[in-house]
């Protein structure tokens, strides 16, 4: 056995490919972002839809307090924010079930095109 000294190579030039760790998890997050909407749009933008339907909810029942204390009176803006919050909650769950229809039909196509490449 013997003793072999190993050395690595100077450090020549930054990295092309990630400038720092940050934008490797940005690019990654992206990454993650596209697989889930492509794969499970309907999942992503319900979920999207109920975080702002949750608010709205919470917004509703703090009204409604309010509301049966005092006659709501001074309140008019949590109102109109729970009605903003309900439209984009609504909004997002339509656009999650439109795309999740846009994916099903992208699989069919897919299904099909494997099956003519098959069948020659």
């Amino acid at each position: 056995m013997e003793n072999v000294p190993i050395t690595t190579n100077p450090h020549t030039r930054e990295s092309r490919l990630f400038k720092g760790i940050g934008q490797y998890i940005k690019r990654s997050a992206i990454t993650v972002i596209r697989i889930s909407l492509m794969y499970h749009p309907l999942r992503f933008f319900t979920a999207i839809g109920s975080v702002f339907l949750s608010g709205a909810l919470a917004l509703g029942v703090r009204f409604l307090f309010y509301y049966f204390q005092d006659g709501g009176r001074g309140h008019v803006q949590s109102l109109i924010l729970l009605v903003v919050l309900t439209i984009i909650g609504i909004q997002s769950i339509i656009v999650g079930l439109l795309a999740d229809v846009v994916a099903a039909n992208r699989r069919l196509l897919e299904y099909i095109r494997i099956r003519q490449m098959e069948s020659k």
